[in-house]
């Protein structure tokens, strides 16, 4: 979460799950962990050199606002969101992430006690387990 504008997070790893490329007309698009367009088609005005260093760093921060109103002032309207904590940013790769970029998949192991103990009482409501036994296994962990 970005809350201040004068405080980007420069000293934070570049993500390379994220991507954001540029054709040659300037056009941007940005690429999300999942492979699929977060955003596409950003005819945006950068600034001079902008193209060149984003190459030489290999990275550019991704600003992602809440809503960003329609306004003469985009600047103090992303401050105003900022402050609220409504804007994201971070360091992401500039260019297509690579294979060995993207990482091999990850298994993500969600522990959930209280669902465990649930899933417990039920088994001794529904007569599976007795009450000995469902609480020797809430102390030793579920699968005990």
């Amino acid at each position: 979460m970005l809350l201040s504008l004068d405080e980007p997070p420069f000293d934070h790893p570049v993500d390379p799950r994220w991507g954001v490329t540029q054709d040659n007309a300037g056009v941007l698009s940005v690429r999300s962990p999942d492979g699929e367009y977060f955003a596409y088609g950003l005819d945006l005005d950068t600034p001079p050199g902008w193209r060149e260093t984003a190459d030489s760093s290999g990275s550019v921060m991704l600003v992602v606002s809440h809503v960003l109103p329609a306004t003469d002032d985009p600047l103090s309207a992303l401050a105003f969101e900022a402050r609220r904590g409504m804007v994201c940013a971070g360091p992401v790769r500039f260019g297509e992430p690579g294979p060995v970029e993207r990482g091999q998949p990850k298994v993500t192991i969600l522990i959930d006690p209280v669902g465990q103990l649930m899933e417990l009482a039920q088994f001794v409501c529904d007569r599976i387990l007795s009450l000995d036994e469902a609480k020797r296994r809430a102390r030793n962990g579920a699968d005990a």
